[in-house]
């Protein structure tokens, strides 16, 4: 899973810096006024990395659900890795409590990373289970990015 710690590594670096450089060049600030990169972004109205991130997960969770092929996301990869092969009669190894409440199985992080990251976004936001269409995804994904810090 992406963290905003992970959002530092080497290969987002390149990215981050891009966007910190329109927001200086969008609210005017200079390399030498040492501001803070999370009031930067929030005072040029642009997004950090890692709720980019988020959104794009949210929304590839949700389309994996809604898949054309009779829903739960069975003949793509992704899908049969969160939701599990459906009709295949293979028992999910969790509880009652959360097989009802619709949570899917979080799998290693080291393994499948992006399955992992949009499980457990998936698992959190009730809001984006219940979308039904893609627009209503989309807005339950960036209400979900922004309330993760």
């Amino acid at each position: 899973m992406l963290g905003p710690h992970d959002a530092t590594s080497t290969a987002f670096k390149p990215i981050q810096v891009s966007l910190n450089n329109m927001a200086r060049t969008i609210t005017g600030l200079e390399r030498t006024d040492h501001v803070l990169v999370c009031d930067l972004q929030d005072c040029a109205r642009l997004p950090y990395l890692y709720k980019l991130v988020v959104r794009a997960d949210a929304m590839e969770a949700w389309k994996v659900f809604h898949n054309s092929d009779s829903g739960s996301g069975e003949q793509n990869p992704i899908g049969t890795t969160m939701f599990g092969p459906v009709g295949t009669g293979i028992s999910q190894d969790r509880s009652l409590r959360s097989n009802l409440a619709g949570q899917v199985i979080i799998p290693l992080r080291g393994v499948n990373a992006i399955v992992c990251h949009a499980a457990t976004i998936w698992n959190q936001w009730p809001e984006l289970q219940a979308a039904k269409s893609s627009g209503a995804a989309k807005l339950a994904a960036r209400t979900f990015a922004r309330t993760k810090k």
